[in-house]
Formats: structure tokens, sequence, C-alpha cells
């Protein structure tokens, strides 16, 4: 387990600002973005996560029994800080990886 503390102003509007753009971008398109408290189960590891930056298909598909648990993300993206670095580039990069849809 890696204990996450609240992310600084800086990583906070990194996060922000990218998901904005991307979320103005994919309008009118077929895709739904989300931010860092959503959600994610990643059953062959398994693990839950809460990546910074996450885009689906509109189609959610919710982990079974649950309303609040994205298991599609095709694309996510991790705001890097000095302390989560390593374990965003590899653990959970290769976590992220064994998700069938993800790109």
């Amino acid at each position: 387990m890696i204990s996450m503390t609240s992310g600084t102003p800086n990583h906070n509007q990194i996060a922000l600002n990218f998901s904005a753009a991307l979320n103005f971008s994919l309008k009118r398109q077929p895709y739904r973005v989300f931010i860092s408290d959503q959600r994610l189960w990643i059953p062959k590891k398994p693990i839950y996560t809460y990546p910074d930056v996450m885009i689906t298909p509109s189609n959610l598909q919710l982990q079974q029994g649950r309303k609040d648990t994205i298991t599609n993300p095709i694309i996510i993206a991790e705001v890097l800080s000095n302390s989560t670095r390593n374990y965003d580039k590899d653990k959970k990069n290769a976590a992220y990886r064994t998700i069938p849809k993800f790109q």
C-alpha cells in the first residue's frame, strides 16, 4: 500500500487544466473524461486506484455490484510528483496495461 496525501496546488492545477482541455476537445465525441476522485478497478492485479485523468468510452462499464467504480478506461494520465513518480511509472503503469481496452 502506498500512502497518498492530497496533491499540491500545482499538481491539482495541471490535472484540472489537462482534464478541462480534454473535456472540451472531446465534446460531442463518444467519450467521457473523469478526474482524480473517480475510482478505477483493475481486476487482473487486483487493485483500486484513482488516476488523475481518465477517458472512457461513453458506454461506461462499472465493477459488478458497484455504481462508483469504472473498469473500462481507454486513456489514463498521471501527474507525476517526486513522492509518487516511481509507483506511477512502474506499478500503476503495469497495472493499467492489463486493462483490455487501455490504449
